[in-house]
């Protein structure tokens, strides 16, 4: 006889756990991970309202308001009368607290002034710092820009020159250019031997000169006429000879 199958099932079970780590889980956790838990706990019920504490007020703490009464106040086993010498003793406590903060309030006033007149002091040094510096930058644009007009009145002057050297050369070019034209469309330079010949021609076509008179051609109502214009010739001066006489002669 065959048994029958038996079918065992483990129920599922889901156990919702919170992503919340807790504070053993935060045991050994670095500061990112305080850092996150931190916020997840924030966040977790985002109707709730959160405190958010105010900053401190500057300077030294203030003292508590005191009371307007004390009440119940229980005395000691001395007897009677002995609970209002503690609040004798309460009310000098408080007395020389705020004679503390009274000190304290003056410290920190000293303190402050004292590094609010070192700030004055730095600050004006680097402001004249910062003067003398734009002062250099100031002078030194001013410099570049002198240089740069005076570079730039030179380039024109010098571009006006090589204009008018051009012009010049243009016009030589020209002139020359139109006497090649009229001769004939040829342009030829004579060479020394050539120029020197004609020199020579020249000389033997005015033949010598007189040394005793000089011929200047003037001209008169456009007619050339030749005066001879006599120069006399003077004899050279004569040089003071030096005469020796020997003893003998006397």
């Amino acid at each position: 006889m065959a048994s029958p199958s038996r079918s065992t099932s483990t129920p599922s079970t889901t156990t919702t756990t919170s992503s919340i780590p807790t504070s053993k889980e935060l045991r050994h956790a670095t500061p990112a991970q305080l850092q996150a838990a931190a916020l997840q706990r924030l966040l977790k019920d985002t109707s709730k309202p959160v405190h958010i504490p105010s900053a401190p007020k500057e300077g030294v703490k203030q003292l508590r308001a005191p009371r307007e009464m004390m009440r119940n106040v229980q005395g000691s086993s001395a007897g009677a009368g002995s609970g209002e010498f503690h609040v004798y003793k309460e009310s000098r406590r408080r007395e020389y607290e705020r004679l503390k903060l009274m000190d304290e309030e003056e410290a920190y006033n000293k303190a402050k002034q004292a590094a609010l007149d070192r700030q004055a002091t730095y600050e004006a040094q680097a402001e004249a710092k910062t003067a003398k510096n734009r002062l250099k930058r100031q002078k030194k644009k001013h410099a570049q820009r002198t240089t740069s007009a005076s570079g730039a009145g030179e380039k024109a002057d010098q571009a006006g020159e090589e204009k008018d050297d051009g012009a010049m050369l243009a016009d030589k070019k020209r002139k020359l250019g139109s006497s090649a034209a009229a001769s004939g469309g040829a342009f030829t330079f004579k060479s020394a031997k050539e120029r020197q010949d004609e020199d020579q021609d020249e000389d033997e076509e005015e033949g010598p000169k007189d040394d005793d008179t000089q011929r200047i051609e003037t001209i008169n109502n456009g007619a050339f006429i030749q005066d001879a214009i006599t120069v006399p010739q003077v004899a050279p001066a004569k040089e003071a000879g030096v005469k020796i006489v020997d003893d003998d002669d006397f």
